[in-house]
């Protein structure tokens, strides 16, 4: 059986930093990204966990933090989009100690995730109430369609001039990804759908989305222009654009099993 999302071998335990210690802007950055994609999920109707997105930043970018600094810098962003006229994430109350420093670090990452903060907008005006089975198969079958596209790799980079980094997924990811969308259209098409194993596959996928999400984040500041940072590559091409359609397909199936 697969092992769900492999993750990078690391030598012995690190110590978790505390959450006095200085933040850069990657991990600012990789925050950001998780929590603007959590309201994305959260407009749209969708079950998840926050404690179990939050350890997937734990398990990845922000690998040097512990629980609690990264809760409380959730809790730091749902403050400062507070006052930009954004509304906030219902899992992390707004904590008003922000530093100066932070705070200008944050909003400018924030002013370069425009395009994501209008997505958010566009998801929170549709409706996926009273969806039906045909059109959550129908949005399954596109989603399975492009997960299909991509080409599992290790440590293959993405990108042409100044490769920007990796992605990482291995056949194994991808199988459990693509078994997590077929055990959906199973249930959807079933007379007696079983929700505890919706939860389940809806969840790998949300976790799927999340990764991609701060990859892209990382890396454009116009979810728009991903198809041109990624030129070039079958995997960036595939990967460009996935996050919103996993968000648009969870939506649909909620709406159905409303």
């Amino acid at each position: 059986m697969p092992k769900p999302f492999s993750r990078p071998l690391r030598r012995g335990k690190r110590a978790k930093r505390s959450s006095g210690n200085f933040w850069n802007d990657t991990e600012l950055a990789a925050a950001v990204d998780a929590y603007l994609y959590m309201r994305q999920l959260e407009v749209c109707s969708i079950s998840f966990s926050a404690a179990e997105h939050s350890k997937v930043l734990l398990d990845g970018p922000l690998h040097s933090r512990n629980e609690a600094s990264v809760r409380y810098r959730m809790r730091n962003i749902s403050h400062v989009l507070i006052e930009r006229g954004e509304q906030a994430l219902a899992a992390f109350s707004p904590a008003p100690q922000v530093g100066r420093n932070v705070k200008k670090r944050l909003n400018a990452i924030l002013d370069a995730r425009h395009a994501t903060l209008r997505s958010i907008s566009e998801l929170k005006s549709q409706s996926y109430a009273r969806a039906t089975a045909p059109q959550v198969l129908k949005r399954l079958k596109h989603l399975k369609d492009k997960l299909q596209e991509i080409e599992p790799t290790e440590s293959a980079g993405i990108g042409h001039n100044n490769p920007p980094g990796s992605f990482n997924i291995s056949e194994s990811d991808m199988q459990v990804v693509l078994e997590a969308v077929q055990k959906i259209e199973q249930d959807v098409t079933s007379d007696n759908p079983d929700q505890v194993r919706i939860g389940l596959s809806s969840a790998t996928l949300t976790k799927f989305g999340l990764r991609i999400a701060m990859w892209m984040g990382e890396r454009v500041t116009d979810f728009a222009k991903a198809g041109a940072v990624a030129a070039g590559t079958g995997t960036g091409l595939a990967i460009s654009g996935l996050g919103r359609e996993i968000v648009e397909t969870l939506g649909t199936l909620f709406g159905w099993l409303m």
